[in-house]
């Protein structure tokens, strides 16, 4: 049901679906004749779409959510019974090829890797549905050994991520704090649902994958305000962070 929820929620805050709707509407209030609505209609959807393409709405968008976990050295992180790394960053033999492919936040991957190396904990945990033909190779690629990698791969989701995850923990008693690795955009969402369903153990933030934050330190105006489909996808993923956020934290 969940996955279900999620996929309808991402559908209806599409900023392509929503502006879409908006137009198509448009466009039948003016086939009936009723041109101010239908005007304002298409006019707004159009304005949603342009707005949602922008690099200075990702700038802004992307740039909060990233901001919240700032940039920090392995070093500088505590030492942790565990790394969870939650996939998505990696597809698995896209290229009829026997390697992993790397996706937009593969660098999640590498930072669960280098913080093992670091010695900042012994064992990774890829949590994601694939990730045993995705992250796992990589992992060992990194160079963690394949004793040291635990593998979750059923999650389809965020929630069913933190589900999952506690479960592996409970079975791992002396388990007491982890590090989980996402993206920076990612991590609010991701920290609050593993925060409830592994209560018992700390979570401690060890985001990667900074991208609006670069977006905002070289907004350049006017250039910035050009529509683009990349800068459409991203916004599409930002705007489903905040939703998503909000609606588990008020909802659940």
């Amino acid at each position: 049901m969940g996955v279900a929820v999620n996929r309808m929620v991402g559908y209806f805050t599409s900023p392509l679906s929503v502006a879409l709707t908006l137009v198509v509407a448009g466009l039948v209030f003016l086939a009936l004749g009723r041109r101010r609505g239908g005007t304002w209609l298409v006019l707004v959807g159009t304005l949603w779409l342009w707005i949602f393409s922008t690099g200075f709405a990702y700038a802004v968008l992307g740039g909060r959510l990233e901001r919240m976990y700032p940039p920090q050295r392995v070093e500088d992180l505590p030492e942790a019974d565990a790394v969870v790394v939650l996939g998505g960053g990696v597809g698995a033999d896209t290229n009829s090829l026997v390697y992993a492919e790397l996706l937009m936040g593969a660098d999640r991957v590498l930072h669960a890797a280098r913080i093992v190396k670091a010695g900042k904990a012994p064992v990774v945990i890829a949590s994601g549905e694939g990730e045993r033909e995705a992250s796992l190779p990589l992992l060992k690629e990194f160079g963690v050994p394949e004793e040291a990698i635990l593998v979750e791969n059923e999650s389809r989701n965020t929630e069913e991520n933190a589900r999952r995850v506690a479960n592996l923990l409970a079975d791992r008693p002396g388990c007491r704090r982890v590090l989980l690795v996402t993206s920076s955009w990612h991590m609010r969402r991701a920290l609050l649902m593993f925060r409830r369903h592994a209560a018992d153990v700390e979570v401690v933030p060890a985001a990667i994958d900074y991208e609006g934050i670069v977006a905002a330190e070289s907004l350049a105006l006017p250039r910035s305000l050009a529509p683009s489909a990349d800068m459409l996808m991203k916004n599409s993923f930002m705007l489903k962070e905040y939703v998503g956020y909000w609606g588990y934290r008020i909802l659940r």
